[in-house]
């Protein structure tokens, strides 16, 4: 069990690396921009950011308390609809755009 707790341990700080060098590079990238509004930091708009973050750290733990109280079958099932869903919709907005 100590192998896996290594990996997830990488595992989470490469995905908050990953995370912090994707802000930083909006963040920095976007600073010259003028911006239509003040709300920004770089290309961060900062009402959706805190939002989101909101929202991401209010239903962690509605997901969490699923993914162990469903069965593995049917949590897996939800999720590959999911993705089914969300792939079709994506192909479906991408496949409207007027073809230059």
């Amino acid at each position: 069990m100590l192998e896996f707790e290594w990996v997830l341990s990488f595992l989470l700080l490469g995905a908050m690396v990953g995370f912090v060098a994707g802000m930083l590079g909006y963040l920095i990238n976007g600073w010259s921009i003028d911006a239509a509004t003040s709300d920004t930091l770089g290309f961060i708009y900062i009402p959706a950011f805190l939002l989101i973050s909101l929202t991401c750290f209010v239903t962690a733990s509605y997901g969490v308390k699923a993914s162990h109280y469903l069965p593995v079958n049917v949590f897996k099932k939800f999720s590959a609809l999911l993705l089914i869903f969300l792939s079709l919709k994506c192909f479906h907005l991408l496949s409207s755009f007027q073809k230059i």
